[in-house]
């Protein structure tokens, strides 16, 4: 962080250390120094942020130290991360374990993090979450079919659900079920940004789901689940 200047590193620090969460993924590294981005994990959870690493693409990349250091603060977001969100694909190459169970419990087995929550992405599967509570220990849902037109923005959109969710304290059944809507719906439209699902077609999927006679009775309770929190106020 030697580049930023005292006032911006000041005002940068309180920030983070004000946040409630810190979304990190692995295109941090590259604008970031791999040292940069450890320290301002850091800063905030030492003001009790929740931190979500998601490393993305970048995977490869840093299990090779790029960019250098990349690798051990890979292993550092690994370990101290409350949540981490990976893709099947990427959840084997940081582990060396492709199959997404046994990745994903190696990751929570490593995990540092008091209440960590380990979500791998798997695409037209659904995805898989393991957690360390004894009630949600695996949740393994399917994925909500629908048309779809784009996948850009599937991904951070289903991050976003999921950051929410496990922010305000919901269930991780519920939260993986709203995760899965949330990207669906992004997926039925074209690019990111304002394009992005809205919450009718978010809920209307979930509906469908909750109501769908073949689907397996725990996606339709979690679907259901969903909406409920759905019609929760916010605070």
């Amino acid at each position: 962080m030697r580049w930023l200047t005292l006032p911006v590193l000041g005002l940068t620090r309180k920030r983070l250390h004000s946040a409630r969460a810190v979304f990190v993924n692995g295109f941090a590294f590259d604008d970031l120094q791999p040292e940069t981005v450890v320290a301002a994990v850091r800063a905030a959870q030492s003001g009790g942020a929740l931190i979500a690493f998601d490393v993305g693409p970048r995977a490869s990349a840093l299990t090779r130290d790029v960019p250098p250091g990349g690798a051990a603060a890979l292993r550092e977001l690994l370990r101290i991360s409350d949540l981490l969100l990976l893709t099947q694909d990427e959840a084997g190459i940081v582990t060396g374990l492709h199959e997404a169970d046994a990745a994903a419990g190696a990751l929570l087995q490593a995990s540092a993090a008091t209440h960590p929550w380990v979500v791998v992405k798997r695409g037209k599967e659904g995805a898989l979450a393991l957690t360390r509570h004894v009630s949600e220990s695996r949740v393994c849902l399917p994925a909500i079919t629908v048309d779809a037109l784009d996948t850009v923005g599937c991904g951070d959109s289903f991050a976003a659900a999921v950051v929410l969710g496990r922010t305000r304290g919901h269930p991780l059944a519920a939260t993986l079920a709203l995760a899965n809507a949330v990207g669906a719906a992004t997926a039925t439209g074209r690019g990111a940004g304002r394009n992005v699902a809205r919450l009718p077609h978010v809920r209307q999927l979930l509906e469908a789901l909750a109501a769908d006679e073949q689907a397996p009775e725990h996606a339709r309770v979690a679907a259901r689940a969903a909406l409920e929190l759905m019609l929760q106020p916010t605070s």
